[in-house]
């Protein structure tokens, strides 16, 4: 069974993630919603961990090769610590619960249909990248929290609009960076799949070349830069403004990375490692979530 003291060490990991996007929106999000009062955003950053630390929590349950038993306690300790801390700010629990509860089964079903590229290779479609955007939607508990506070739900579609397309591009490059984990466990991301296509193989270096090598990144940064786009478009719908500083800082890596692989690939980085040099130049709020 998780301690108290063990749990409170997930939850200053999360808090380490603070510089990542779902670790952003407690502070972020505030804006369009008129709420500027340092304790409130504390309360809602902390309650954000809460949810992050479970989403990270299950995340590890799930691809545990041993007994998950433990993680799967450890996650359901972070949720309902989460929940304690909604229920001390909230004005109107019932409907706040709804929301969030509404999340949690977008976030379920997404990653229970992306279960379809376990064990298979097969390529992604529409729908895939609609799931997968909705995978991580518990990163959207802060506006359900700001719009209880504030008692207005105008930027909420906007802003949840905003997060699932910044928070798609971002999944989509956490996966180019744990390839070689995702493929040891036969969880055939995107971009995995796109590498595959380009080489016929699936042997770590024929991932690794398609990836870096023969253009799968530039084909799931073009996908990135698009649905960024969309998130634009949203954040700007609601005056979300520090929320478009953090798409501009994305937009930016991901062209500081392609030009950086694009260099290694004119040095002829065969036999380096090429996951590892990229992701030490990479922006944390890229490729960690």
């Amino acid at each position: 069974m998780i301690t108290h003291i063990e749990l409170n060490q997930k939850v200053e990991e999360a808090k380490a993630r603070d510089k990542t996007l779902a670790g952003s929106l407690a502070s972020f999000i505030a804006e369009p919603f008129g709420i500027n009062g340092s304790h409130i955003i504390r309360r809602v950053g902390l309650a954000t961990r809460y949810f992050d630390t479970f989403t990270h929590l299950l995340d590890d349950a799930k691809d545990c090769k041993g007994d998950g038993s433990y993680l799967m306690h450890a996650a359901t300790s972070a949720f309902i610590k989460g929940v304690g801390e909604v229920l001390k700010i909230a004005k109107n629990p019932e409907k706040l619960h709804q929301k969030i509860s509404q999340y949690y089964e977008e976030a379920s079903g997404g990653e229970r249909h992306l279960w379809l590229h376990h064990g298979r290779i097969i390529p992604y479609n529409s729908n895939d990248f609609a799931m997968l955007g909705k995978r991580g939607s518990m990163a959207k508990v802060p506006i359900a929290l700001y719009a209880d506070i504030s008692q207005n739900e105008d930027p909420v579609n906007g802003l949840e609009a905003g997060v699932g397309s910044a928070g798609l591009a971002v999944q989509l490059f956490d996966d180019i960076f744990d390839w070689k984990e995702d493929l040891q466990a036969k969880i055939y991301t995107h971009p995995i799949v796109l590498a595959h296509q380009k080489t016929g193989s699936s042997d770590k270096k024929s991932i690794e070349r398609g990836l870096f090598y023969l253009g799968a990144l530039e084909e799931v940064s073009d996908i990135a830069l698009r649905h960024l786009k969309d998130g634009r478009k949203s954040f700007i719908s609601v005056g979300a403004t520090k929320m478009i500083s953090i798409v501009d800082l994305l937009e930016d890596g991901i062209v500081e990375l392609n030009k950086y692989s694009l260099q290694l690939r004119k040095n002829n980085y065969h036999g380096r490692d090429l996951t590892g040099e990229l992701r030490s130049i990479v922006r944390p709020l890229l490729a960690f979530h």
